[in-house]
């Protein structure tokens, strides 16, 4: 099973917080406090949303979608684009 992770911003100290927990019921009754300031007033923050599925077609992405592949945080799908990408690039040479 996977522990939770939520990103949160504290409004008072303005820093941003990874906190876990040990499952989803936990988090539901817990008053998240900032380990920084100890303050309860913390904004949950959502992120990007992982979808596993077949493989990406990343070759024909448009470079704003290749750009948001770049920023997001998950190597593997980075070396994955790559590779692709080039691939599709030796495939598409002119000799």
């Amino acid at each position: 099973m996977t522990v939770p992770d939520y990103d949160f911003r504290c409004e008072d100290c303005e820093r941003r917080l990874l906190l876990h927990w040990r499952s989803v019921a936990d988090y539901a009754t817990a008053t998240p406090r900032c380990p920084h300031c100890g303050s309860d007033a913390l904004t949950r923050l959502i992120g990007r949303v992982g979808v596993s599925g077949g493989e990406r077609d990343y070759a024909s992405m448009s470079s704003a979608d290749m750009l948001s592949v770049l920023e997001g945080e998950d190597p593997g799908e980075v070396q994955a684009m790559q590779r692709q990408v080039h691939e599709s690039g030796d495939n598409n040479r002119l000799d």
